[in-house]
């Protein structure tokens, strides 16, 4: 989960030089690197595809890194509702398909919580202490 939340993004520069979409830029860089766990997470990472049975993240790995994109804002951590609110107006997402999303990843965050043992409303202010700690 470490490894993949550092290079979940490698294929940002190339996919916008090329035109695409940097989560299957970056699967395609990384699988070419021998790193099939590690292009999972960067295919499995992208918003919307939690949607999709395919491209959903698995794997504890894959949904930690998932979740964890879905924390940050411009290098801060932010509540997941945040992060949607600013993702649907920087994609002009439909509030249908924002929704669904949302839905989704409270389901994906009510597990992780769980397995890691703790509630929900304990997740920022555990990740809040563990930055201030660290920071």
């Amino acid at each position: 989960a470490h490894r993949g939340g550092l290079v979940h993004d490698i294929g940002k520069i190339t996919a916008a030089e090329e035109g695409g979409h940097h989560d299957v830029t970056g699967e395609r860089i990384l699988l070419d690197k021998g790193c099939p766990a590690l292009a999972r997470i960067a295919r499995s990472h992208m918003l919307s595809n939690i949607l999709d049975a395919e491209h959903a993240p698995k794997t504890l790995e894959e949904k930690i890194v998932y979740l964890a994109d879905k924390l940050i804002d411009n290098g801060q951590l932010v509540s997941v509702s945040e992060r949607l609110s600013g993702l649907k107006h920087r994609y002009n997402t439909p509030d249908d398909r924002m929704d669904q999303v949302a839905v989704a990843i409270d389901a994906l965050e009510s597990e992780l919580c769980k397995t890691a043992g703790f509630g929900r409303d304990e997740l920022l202010p555990k990740l809040r202490q563990m930055f201030d700690a660290v920071g």
